[in-house]
């Protein structure tokens, strides 16, 4: 469907090329009278003369944009419709690194501003066509007083075989001193629209020994281009 609807870009955008290499006369005049221009003699009829010659170029010029617009105009269309709605994907291994920062500002008070917590993330693993093997390791920091760090190892397996929603399942633990705990969620995203999906997120969060039971709900939205997200 692309290759075609490219090929037929690529024929009408030849056809115009000859066109425009046919009108080549046009271009050379439009030389000589520029050369010309400084030779001709002052006389009251010169610049009327002239600017009877650059308006009749310039409607020359309109009807040929006109006539092409009009002759590969759907084409164009056709394309831009193709490219907006593709699904651009990043096949084979991938590393990724992020991090970040919280700043707080205790009491309401600008000038007490200081950093809260701060983390480092370092994601990779190998996307194919159906399936993706994601891991991570994520360093998290709490400052003050009653302060901790954990440090979080874990991994996600995503299945995107279907194109009514995309199950996932992931595991993390994180070593905390004195109190390490594990993490294990299901994750369904369901696309609702070409670039909205909705993440249900089913399982146990960090929280000692027994976890906390978490039910989530994301929506999340592309902008720009109605690309599908999924």
């Amino acid at each position: 469907m692309v290759s075609a609807i490219l090929d037929s870009v690529a024929l009408g955008l030849g056809a115009a090329v000859n066109d425009s290499l046919n009108r080549d006369w046009q271009i050379d005049s439009l030389r000589e009278l520029d050369s010309a221009e400084s030779k001709l003699p002052a006389s009251p009829g010169r610049d009327s003369m002239l600017a009877s010659i650059e308006a009749a170029w310039g409607v020359q010029q309109g009807r040929i944009m006109t006539a092409l617009q009009s002759r590969y105009g759907g084409e164009l269309k056709r394309v831009k419709s193709v490219v907006s709605n593709l699904q651009l994907r990043r096949f084979g291994w991938k590393l990724d690194v992020a991090g970040g920062t919280v700043l707080d500002f205790p009491r309401d008070v600008f000038d007490s501003a200081g950093i809260g917590a701060y983390g480092a993330w370092l994601n990779g693993g190998y996307d194919a066509r159906n399936w993706s093997g994601l891991g991570v390791v994520r360093l998290l920091s709490q400052t003050g007083d009653s302060g901790s760090t954990s440090l979080d190892f874990g991994g996600r397996i995503i299945y995107s075989g279907w194109k009514q929603f995309a199950p996932s399942f992931e595991v993390v633990y994180r070593a905390l001193r004195g109190n390490s705990s594990l993490s294990e969620r299901l994750v369904a995203d369901v696309p609702i629209a070409g670039n909205k999906v909705l993440s249900f997120t089913f399982g146990h969060d960090f929280g000692g020994t027994e976890g906390k039971l978490i039910f989530l709900v994301n929506l999340l939205m592309g902008f720009g281009a109605d690309r599908p997200i999924l």
